[in-house]
């Protein structure tokens, strides 16, 4: 028997063979653990490490006693993968109709998004609201924590604070103009998870999330709401187009409250219409008419170009220019406080007429006319004084009784409180902290003092505002009423702005009160009756809110004797 010798060639192929194969794995092995390592890692790391969002909430809007205007509150985002959708017909009726949508649209969207990994349900829902829907357990259906912004106050301060997107941007008022400061920092942290993607613990690492700063403003909210009831009510009452209401610290420029009207909620989406979300106390302008009439009798006063004594004749009507200024009845003789007190435009003319012609425009400047507030609400409208090197005749006369002139009712406020301060002017505010202007001397305080004493003559009997007065308390101020400026240039009939710019208590002034009218329908679209009751109802309430002590008391004690 012989034995069979393998050739050489064989042993040495097998041996070749075998260092290839060990070559080719140590190979392998050096591409993934050395090249590839870190997209290893990092795979591995998607399938058991997951990073989470911390969230944070945006900061908060306050009133000067610390009440939430605006909040962030705990939500959730109903969203779905689907890829791992069943048909739609076997889901969408259920949740759209416990979401809230209409189930076409809903299987619209799906139908659109079937080819992607993610689709938003509905955003912004509250936690009981999204377990509903997660209640009915349909595969791929995924529920988000995420923050939702909550106003308390709802459309009583709606058009001062604004509102957000979904997405938590500011889209509208002081949530738009302040964001950046408010806007918060979200965190981020590492979770391990199972196979099937439940939490097992947190691990180190991540970052620390940042809350937003919150805003603090001067509004009193008792004040505010106050405020938007008796400026709503004037609205109805007269079935006027829209309104103002501001009040304002009279010493300190601070304002208390501002209304609007028409009014939205800022909850509801659905009332965000533009022409309810524009905040009107700094959007809308308007040609302040009479309520400027004050500024023209003091600067005639403190120019020496008549005296409190002097006596003028006040026709019906007074020729300029070839074009009659005129007054509702012939006033005969009336002295300057007269002249406020019926609200004589030919009186009011006639003592313009003696000014140098750049006198008057140059004191509205100063007082703020035409220049921005700074209150950083994005809607505002500055309005403005026309810069001409000539005035006519016509133009020095009309502006004197606020025609030729546009404003809105936070400067026109702002303008008031010379009357308050011995002719010092102080600028406005309406967030805490912000950097304000340095008031500014208009008139001479002797000056300002008198017409003071002059304004609280339109509320007693015989002048134009006796509705805006309230029992116990003295009050001083200036109705106007004007027409509305046409479409297509000129002025519109029977369209008027009733305004009524009032200081409370006129004693010793604490708070600056203005309330327009705009277009209120009927034959009653005076200031002083449009506009006055609405400031009475302001005052009486903000004397209750403010403790502020009545300076006619046998007043009062007559109003309650009948």
């Amino acid at each position: 028997m012989s034995l069979q010798v393998t050739a050489p060639w064989r042993l040495w192929l097998a041996y070749a063979s075998l260092s290839a194969l060990a070559i080719i794995i140590i190979g392998r092995l050096y591409v993934l653990q050395v090249q590839q390592q870190e997209s290893l890692r990092g795979w591995g790391q998607q399938i058991s490490v997951r990073s989470e969002a911390v969230p944070a909430f945006r900061g908060n809007i306050l009133d000067r006693n610390g009440r939430v205007l605006a909040m962030s509150t705990p939500g959730m985002s109903l969203a779905l993968d689907p890829a791992k959708a069943p048909p739609p017909e076997q889901w969408v009726a259920a949740v759209a109709e416990r979401v809230g949508i209409d189930s076409d649209r809903l299987a619209a969207r799906f139908e659109a998004a079937k080819n992607r990994r993610f689709m938003y349900i509905r955003r912004n829902m509250t936690p009981a609201q999204a377990s509903h829907v997660m209640d009915l357990e349909v595969p791929g259906m995924i529920a988000q924590a995420e923050s939702r912004r909550f106003y308390p106050a709802g459309e009583a301060a709606g058009h001062i604070v604004g509102f957000t997107d979904v997405d938590g941007r500011g889209r509208e008022g002081l949530e738009f103009a302040f964001n950046q400061h408010m806007v918060p920092t979200q965190g981020e942290r590492k979770v391990l998870i199972d196979r099937a993607r439940s939490a097992i613990r947190y691990l180190p690492g991540g970052s620390a999330e940042k809350f937003g700063n919150d805003l603090h403003l001067t509004l009193d909210m008792d004040l505010q709401y106050a405020a938007f009831r008796a400026l709503k009510r004037a609205a109805l009452r007269t079935r006027a187009e829209a309104g103002s209401a501001v009040v304002v610290d009279a010493s300190s420029g601070e304002i208390l409250a501002a209304a609007s009207y028409p009014a939205f909620n800022p909850n509801d989406t659905t009332t965000r219409a533009p022409d309810r979300t524009r905040p009107r106390f700094v959007g809308d302008l308007f040609e302040p008419g009479s309520t400027i009439k004050p500024f023209a009798v003091a600067l005639a006063l403190q120019e020496g170009v008549t005296t409190p004594d002097e006596v003028l004749d006040t026709p019906k009507f007074f020729k300029v220019d070839k074009h009659r200024v005129s007054d509702t009845r012939n006033y005969g003789q009336l002295n300057p406080a007269g002249i406020i007190q019926k609200s004589s435009n030919v009186g009011t003319a006639k003592l313009t007429l003696r000014l140098d012609p750049m006198a008057l425009p140059t004191l509205l400047r100063r007082a703020g006319f035409g220049e921005d507030t700074g209150l950083a609400l994005p809607a505002e409208s500055m309005g403005g004084i026309p810069s001409k090197v000539r005035w006519s005749d016509l133009e020095r006369a009309s502006l004197g009784y606020g025609y030729g002139i546009s404003s809105n009712a936070v400067q026109l406020a702002q303008a008031y409180t010379v009357f308050a301060n011995r002719g010092m002017m102080q600028p406005i505010s309406l967030v805490k902290g912000m950097p304000t202007l340095s008031p500014v001397q208009i008139l001479e305080p002797d000056i300002a003092q008198d017409m003071l004493g002059m304004m609280r003559a339109v509320t007693a009997p015989g002048g134009t505002a006796l509705k805006a007065k309230i029992p116990g308390y003295s009050s001083a101020g200036k109705t106007g009423t004007t027409i509305k400026s046409g479409s297509s240039g000129g002025y519109s009939e029977r369209r008027y702005v009733g305004t009524f710019a009032g200081l409370f208590p006129a004693t010793n002034p604490e708070l600056i009160v203005v309330v327009a009218i705009d277009d209120p329908k009927g034959n009653d679209y005076y200031g002083g009756n449009t506009a006055g009751p609405a400031f009475a109802e302001i005052t009486r309430e903000a004397a209750r809110i403010l403790n502020i002590a009545p300076d006619e008391p046998e007043t009062l004690m007559a109003e309650v004797a009948q």
